[in-house]
């Protein structure tokens, strides 16, 4: 009885290991599972990816673990963060628009894993924000500090211009640290964030970025226009456009976006993904 007892538990733990090669997704932009994050850092970083996903409609996701060995030891690093990622539905599915950010600790690796709409020319933007702005710091044993710093280079130089489809040789400034540019960002957050606020949502906002040079002319003075073309209703997602466009030429570049009338309610406990996946495209960095 005893022997079967045993083979029984053996089997119920193997079946549990098979069920979970991943750890359940908690929150939608920050899983902090080994515990590196102080409060307030953690709720900058949510705070920042919040606003990005209600200003742009991708979303970023941050998972902190200790090791891939606590869920799936057979699993490559790439391929944990691709079953993660999938697993979770990180991203739009009509976009796949989706960006993972995982940290393991103890394995002392991390891994931008993107979604499939990223082509593989983003391979190289991520891998530039791993070398540049979260590995220093995680060599320096300040895990915390380099995350942030991290996640803000992730929003400039992947998510920033991508959402602009502007491609990522767009993006100024990886070879430096995020914190340049970081004080535009906060302002151009601070500002849709006031816009949705004070419910003007229905009316065409106009934002210039003066850090983004035009793909055409290279001047800075591209601006970036949004305008709710209907709200959500009985179910039905919402829908905005959004326009990049330069005052100097011609070049201009719309999109479409729908939205539901929850987005933007991570901060209140919402944790499920939007049904995006991954193919495999990214970078991986070990400290």
């Amino acid at each position: 009885m005893r022997a079967f007892l045993a083979l029984l538990l053996l089997h119920l733990t193997a079946v549990a290991a098979v069920a979970a090669p991943y750890p359940a997704r908690i929150d939608q932009f920050v899983n902090d599972y080994a515990q590196v994050l102080t409060p307030p850092t953690k709720q900058r970083i949510t705070n920042k990816l919040s606003e990005w996903h209600q200003t742009s409609g991708i979303e970023v996701t941050l998972a902190i673990a200790q090791s891939r060995a606590d869920y799936d030891p057979s699993a490559s690093l790439e391929s944990f963060a691709l079953g993660m990622f999938n697993g979770w539905g990180i991203g739009r599915a009509a976009q796949n628009d989706g960006i993972l950010v995982l940290v393991l600790v103890g394995d002392r690796n991390i891994r931008i894993a993107l979604g499939s709409g990223f082509g593989p020319e983003w391979d190289a933007a991520a891998q530039t924000v791993i070398d540049k702005s979260f590995l220093p710091k995680f060599r320096e044993g300040r895990i915390s500090e380099g995350i942030e710093q991290g996640i803000d280079a992730t929003i400039v130089q992947i998510a920033q211009p991508f959402s602009a489809n502007l491609g990522p040789g767009a993006a100024e400034g990886t070879s430096k640290s995020a914190a340049q540019g970081k004080g535009v960002i906060v302002i151009i957050l601070a500002f849709f964030a006031l816009v949705i606020a004070i419910g003007e949502r229905q009316r065409l906002t106009r934002l210039v970025l003066p850090f983004r040079k035009c793909p055409n002319c290279k001047k800075r003075t591209l601006s970036v226009q949004e305008e709710i073309v209907h709200e959500p209703f009985h179910g039905m997602r919402g829908k905005k456009r959004v326009r990049t466009s330069c005052s100097n030429c011609d070049w201009a570049n719309e999109k479409e976006f729908y939205f539901s009338s929850d987005e933007g309610e991570s901060r209140s406990g919402r944790s499920g993904g939007g049904g995006g996946s991954s193919s495999g495209g990214g970078a991986s960095g070990k400290w």
